[in-house]
């Protein structure tokens, strides 16, 4: 009597122990790879479900893997490792995905989600009135990041290095701004990032020194160009 109570007791708890999930994101029209988070150094068999209905299975080394609709024609599997492959995602294949390995639930899984890659973004000077005479103006990182999940900004100024700021970019009309030439955005999210073309600074203003190297190249050349009449002449 007291070890069907005990085989009762454990049968109760064993329902009540919850799968971990990891949060996996992959892109929309990629391709997915899990790994079961603890694997024996034998496997027997082995069978993936997502959202709980059977997606592979294996039972033993010598048969070959079968493989349930709707994805049966897009995925694979690895006896040897216990990894799950699923090509040319769709956003029907995001959802909770579970593994069991020798008759043997695995304490972790995964909750997947399927994003969108970003798209090349665009510089956007505001307001479109925005001159070298105006006291300040925004810069916009533009493009349509519908359904890529969390994304992330980054600005770049000339040849530096990319910093993480907001989607917008504040700009003064000062001594400083006044040396930038260009610059870029960046959009990235877990799967992608995109840089922009490079968009002029309105309130970029040529230095003193470049102004000089200018000039000077222009009297070489109309040096030169003299010398070229004179010896023709002669």
């Amino acid at each position: 009597m007291g070890s069907l109570v005990a085989l009762c007791v454990l049968i109760v708890v064993l329902g009540f122990v919850k799968t971990e999930l990891q949060n996996k994101e992959f892109a929309l029209s990629g391709n997915l790879t899990l790994k079961p988070a603890a694997s024996p150094s034998s496997i027997s068999s082995i069978t993936w479900k997502h959202n709980d209905n059977l997606l592979a299975e294996q039972l033993n080394k010598e048969s070959p893997p079968d493989y349930y609709p709707p994805t049966e024609k897009r995925i694979s599997l690895n006896f040897k490792t216990g990894e799950l492959s699923i090509i040319k995602l769709t956003e029907k294949d995001a959802g909770k995905y579970n593994v069991e390995i020798n008759n043997v639930i695995q304490n972790v899984g995964y909750q997947v989600k399927i994003i969108k890659r970003v798209p090349v973004p665009t510089v956007v000077v505001q307001p479109l009135a925005c001159s070298e005479t105006s006291t300040d103006c925004s810069l916009d990182c533009q493009g349509d990041v519908t359904g890529a999940g969390t994304v992330r900004y980054f600005w770049k100024e000339d040849d530096g290095d990319w910093k993480e700021s907001a989607k917008k970019k504040e700009i003064k009309n000062d001594a400083d701004t006044q040396t930038i030439k260009e610059f870029f955005c960046k959009v990235k999210n877990s799967v992608s990032d995109e840089e922009s073309p490079a968009t002029k600074n309105p309130f970029y203003k040529e230095t003193s020194s470049s102004t000089v190297n200018e000039e000077t190249d222009n009297r070489n050349a109309l040096h030169q160009c003299a010398g070229n009449l004179i010896f023709k002449s002669h």
